[in-house]
């Protein structure tokens, strides 16, 4: 319900809640509501490789701080238009301010959930309540191209950034790396339904489709795309939209968008390199001084680091990862 000031409250409301689009349905929503714990999770070193060890209720559940892998949804308060759960897919530096990165249609569904509006962790299909739950707020979108949509990806702004540790839950530190996927890549990634999962990149540069949402979304054209195998949906199933794929030395390759529509058994997702264009679009580098190369991409927080960034012990800028 909205109170007087127009903010939804903690209570029940009569909200218009959308499943991850474009991917089949796996886990029904759970209606909780009310104080749900936090759970602090410790870092493990990546990578980890072999025997996957998941409990992908975990990544359900509400985490402080929030870390990479686990369910997220975003909400338009004038409309209660809502995503049921995607995934926090990274988390991106830029100055002293840390972005939640996901799926475009995870965050925005492609601007009718507008900047500004309120993103939760865990997400509406995990019990996620607006206010009680809130961790960042919408900030950017890709709109999508219908000819020839490259990335399904959206950034919100962290609303107090040592609310996000940037470790992978059940996995580890990334590089802050951007890679270009090959055929035959080992890849994994910790998502909100599967939990960690890995497998195998059968596609580059591949063209996929989304069918239409009528009175949502178009049908789109995907290019550009890297696909994985995903046979009975055991990489990723619905929810997992927006998680981060890894190669095993932590270097994102992709992000999660959807099942490719001839083949559910194979997932469709953006393309690191592109994504890294598109942040570089939003954020340009600094003018070079003097003849050092400077890095182009915006910085990955790594969890190591957080506190001494947070309390300002150090300073972290595109140009320097934080180590």
């Amino acid at each position: 319900m909205l109170d007087a000031c127009g903010k939804l409250g903690w209570m029940p409301a009569p909200i218009t809640i959308l499943p991850d689009l474009w991917f089949p349905a796996r886990q029904p929503i759970r209606a909780v509501f009310g104080r749900r714990p936090n759970r602090v999770i410790p870092d493990l070193w990546f990578p980890r490789a072999g025997v996957l060890l998941s409990d992908p209720l975990l990544h359900q559940q509400k985490i402080r701080p929030v870390p990479i892998g686990v369910s997220i949804a975003a909400i338009n308060v004038s409309t209660l238009i809502a995503t049921q759960a995607g995934t926090s897919g990274l988390f991106i530096l830029h100055g002293r301010d840390v972005y939640c990165l996901s799926a475009n249609h995870v965050l925005s569904l492609n601007g009718l959930i507008p900047p500004g509006s309120p993103v939760i962790q865990p997400g509406f299909g995990d019990g996620g309540v607006v206010d009680l739950d809130n961790f960042a707020h919408n900030s950017f979108y890709q709109p999508f191209n219908t000819l020839a949509n490259e990335i399904d990806v959206a950034l919100a702004h962290v609303d107090i950034p040592s609310d996000a540790v940037l470790s992978i839950l059940e996995n580890g530190i990334p590089t802050g790396r951007f890679r270009q996927a090959a055929v035959g890549m080992q890849v994994q990634k910790s998502g909100r339904t599967t939990g960690l999962t890995q497998s195998f990149v059968v596609a580059v540069n591949a063209e996929t489709n989304t069918p239409e949402i009528p009175g949502l979304l178009p049908a789109i054209h995907h290019v550009g795309q890297v696909v994985v195998d995903n046979p009975g949906q055991a990489f990723a199933a619905g929810g997992d939209s927006g998680a981060g794929v890894y190669d095993l030395d932590g270097n994102l390759v992709g992000v999660v968008s959807h099942t490719v529509e001839t083949n559910p058994d194979l997932v469709s997702c953006s393309p690191a390199l592109s994504i890294a264009l598109w942040l570089d679009s939003l954020f340009p580098p600094p003018p070079a001084t003097g003849g050092t190369q400077r890095n182009d991409l915006p910085a990955v927080i790594l969890s190591v680091s957080a506190l001494l960034l947070f309390l300002g012990i150090i300073e972290a800028s595109r140009d320097s990862h934080v180590r």
